[in-house]
């Protein structure tokens, strides 16, 4: 993959700044009564939120890597930044400024820098800012641009969510964002089974409780045969199956989301190395439909 050329969050006008954490309840009410927005929208004034000082509860981050089956000790896996930054990012995609419902939207692309991992117990300094909408052949796309900063102001993490809501009747299968080049051979795999409440297992961790994610009742309403498993729970698994082969916490990561992984479902991960970091693939058990792509390496310069 090509090296992902990341923004940066721009605060200024139409920045909220918070002296803790948003609670989400207010914001999933936002989203429902928002839920029949169409899915069309024009230009939206900046928006950015950031708040002080958080915590990076150490019983937490134990969750989260139990959920993806690490041991106890071990540095907090770099898409914790992510879901630490969950309620600024669902407040901003909820305000009302915001032209474009959050439920049914589907995660296209994700590159995130690292510069180091969070440290548990850490207090840091979260900022998202969105942009957008552009519209794409299969709907609208908007971007979160989120950072994590320590107490003196230093970078740790940096990561772009590129989102997709899609069109009536368009394509279920996102688009094609790999270019057509040779698929290496792949040194590594893991077949992996996600039962039916995947989803909703995630969301109890992540606080990501898109309907699409859910059940098969709430995911029809969105086009979708059955629920999906979150994007980011597939590049967290992904990560930590490589966790025992990386080497620092200093890191490039992307990932690129091509077809939606129905739950209940079999998969297999499968990864390979390249320029000191290592390669990696979500596939069907028969390695015909990828549904993600990603990388993730030492930076390169």
């Amino acid at each position: 993959m090509p090296e992902p050329q990341l923004p940066r969050v721009e605060p200024g006008v139409g920045t909220h700044d918070f002296t803790v954490l948003p609670p989400l309840l207010p914001s999933y009410l936002r989203a429902l009564l928002g839920a029949c927005k169409p899915a069309t929208a024009g230009h939206f004034p900046p928006l950015a939120a950031s708040v002080r000082g958080v915590s990076v509860d150490a019983q937490h981050v134990a969750r989260f890597r139990r959920a993806f089956e690490l041991p106890a000790a071990g540095p907090v896996p770099p898409t914790y930044a992510h879901v630490l930054a969950g309620p600024l990012q669902l407040y901003l995609l909820t305000h009302p400024d915001f032209p474009l419902r959050v439920p049914g939207t589907v995660h296209v692309q994700n590159p995130v820098r690292q510069w180091r991992a969070l440290r548990v117990g850490e207090r840091v300094d979260l900022a998202v800012s969105l942009s957008g909408p552009r519209s794409v052949a299969q709907g609208i796309e908007h971007e979160l641009c989120t950072e994590v900063r320590d107490a003196g102001g230093a970078l740790i993490w940096r990561g772009v969510s590129t989102n997709l809501l899609r069109r009536p009747g368009a394509a279920r299968a996102l688009p094609q964002t790999v270019a057509g080049a040779a698929a290496p051979a792949w040194e590594r795999a893991w077949r992996l089974w996600l039962p039916a409440d995947a989803g909703r297992r995630y969301a109890t961790l992540s606080g990501d409780w898109n309907p699409i994610h859910l059940s098969w009742v709430t995911a029809r309403l969105f086009g979708f045969r059955r629920a999906i498993i979150h994007g980011m729970w597939t590049y967290a698994r992904a990560l930590a199956a490589l966790e025992p082969q990386l080497d620092g916490e200093d890191l490039e990561l992307d990932v690129r989301f091509r077809r939606p992984l129905l739950l209940p479902g079999h998969a297999t991960l499968r990864a390979a190395r390249r320029d000191g970091g290592w390669d990696w693939v979500l596939q069907d058990p028969q390695g015909r439909v990828s549904h993600a792509q990603g990388s993730v390496r030492p930076p390169q310069s």
